[in-house]
């Protein structure tokens, strides 16, 4: 842990009432300076950061967060209650995540990005509010991931963009990872950030 960091801080919720809760850093989780991971609200509930996550100087997860394994949360990273970041995800310096919002397996959200809905898995996204663009692709290929299953990505995106549904579902039964996409949307509640260009 940094200098300054706090784990395990009284939750920022009015609904808090003083109930036993938990905030839950797996294995070779590191907390840098004055970063700051809060307690859940709910009896028995937990906040969670995931094994080998990485907050950095001044990021904050507030109460009920569950933070996947290998994350980076760069400086000034703030995310809202109750929100998802899913396995891998990168977040740049200063972008914030509003309460429930999501933020996919291995996407990056640019730094100083406003995320008010959800980011899809394996894309990139930056902006007030944050717009999809394209695909993690730098990220994607240093996670390994073959250039098949980065272009079925791309190309499920762009779907995703056009709004042809049949063909994103179509693209899914041939690559997991497309899969991945299609049930992250079907299971959004705050809506899925726009692309770049699109109304």
């Amino acid at each position: 842990m940094g200098p300054y960091a706090s784990i395990g801080g009284r939750p920022e919720d009015r609904a808090f009432a003083g109930e036993r809760s938990f905030a839950v850093l797996e294995d070779r989780v590191e907390v840098r300076d004055f970063g700051t991971v809060h307690r859940a609200t709910g009896e028995g509930a937990e906040t969670r950061v995931g094994a080998g996550s990485l907050l950095m100087s001044y990021a904050h997860v507030s109460h009920n967060g569950v933070v996947g394994r290998g994350v980076t949360l760069t400086n000034l990273v703030q995310l809202g209650g109750h929100v998802e970041v899913g396995d891998g995800a990168v977040l740049g310096a200063g972008a914030m995540v509003h309460q429930f919002a999501r933020i996919g397996r291995m996407a990056m959200l640019g730094a100083a990005g406003r995320a008010n809905r959800d980011v899809l898995p394996f894309s990139m996204a930056r902006g007030d509010p944050a717009r999809h663009f394209r695909s993690n692709a730098v990220g994607l290929e240093r996670a390994g991931v073959n250039a098949s299953t980065r272009n079925a990505i791309q190309t499920a995106l762009r779907h995703l963009r056009r709004g042809d549904r049949a063909a994103l579902e179509a693209l899914a039964q041939e690559a997991d990872e497309v899969a991945e996409i299609a049930r992250f949307v079907a299971e959004s509640r705050r809506g899925v950030s726009a692309f770049k260009g699109a109304s």
